[in-house]
């Protein structure tokens, strides 16, 4: 369990390194049977590296999808689907992206 908790803060710490004053919306959330489902904006200024790219200044925002297994009171799976919005605060991050897979990633708790 511990190992889990870590491995949260450790994703958080990621993004929120980059964008320090990040803000998260929900926008949408809702459960049924052993899912749940969530619709989130983020919000932030990118003023430290991120993925390679060097601060830029501006503010993005982009929208995360997330999807959850619920098993014995805890999430079990989650897959994520992001629509980044980083293009806007550095160019070679959007075509950074577009490279890689369809943006969701799913990872067994």
């Amino acid at each position: 369990m511990r190992g889990r908790h870590r491995a949260w803060q450790d994703s958080f710490e990621l993004v929120k390194r980059p964008f320090p004053d990040l803000q998260i919306r929900v926008d949408d959330l809702d459960a049924a049977d052993d899912k749940v489902a969530i619709r989130l904006v983020l919000r932030g200024t990118h003023q430290s590296e991120c993925q390679g790219i060097p601060a830029t200044g501006r503010t993005i925002s982009y929208v995360s999808h997330e999807f959850y297994r619920v098993a014995n009171g805890l999430f079990a799976e989650e897959w994520i689907w992001l629509r980044h919005g980083m293009s806007a605060a550095a160019p070679g991050f959007g075509q950074l992206r577009r490279q890689e897979p369809a943006g969701r990633a799913r990872r067994q708790l």
